[in-house]
């Protein structure tokens, strides 16, 4: 378990830099709005995170990919859900600069996603998970 613990989080600073610098890029430089810049930061992390899970944290072996990424999205757009309510209660309620909201807010979802994915997308992996 702590194999697969340690490659997560690896895939999740990689999806982090992805996802902060999207969202850098597009709230700070292109002046999107920070909920939208949010959204499309974390859909690009979303995919390359299914494909480096997928192959190299979990290393599925199943052929039911269509199922697998299906359930993947599922619990990444719970997340998303979630990641823009967290966005706004603490940038709108809290008053928390957007920039550091998303940091915040990237660490509560990152937890939700790890036993999601052990314990739900990549279930028929588990048994790596022991090893």
């Amino acid at each position: 378990m702590l194999k697969k613990f340690v490659r997560f989080s690896a895939v999740g600073g990689l999806n982090t830099l992805i996802t902060i610098g999207i969202f850098y890029l597009l709230f700070n430089i292109l002046h999107i709005n920070y909920l939208i810049a949010s959204v499309i930061g974390y859909c690009i992390g979303i995919l390359n995170s299914y494909i480096w899970n997928k192959l190299w944290t979990f290393e599925s072996k199943s052929t039911a990919i269509g199922s697998e990424f299906s359930k993947f999205v599922a619990l990444n757009l719970t997340g998303l859900a979630l990641n823009a309510l967290i966005m706004s209660v603490l940038v709108e309620i809290l008053n928390i600069i957007p920039f550091l909201a998303q940091v915040i807010t990237i660490g509560i979802i990152f937890i939700l996603n790890f036993f999601g994915s052990s314990y739900w997308v990549f279930k028929d992996s588990r048994s790596l998970i022991k090893s």
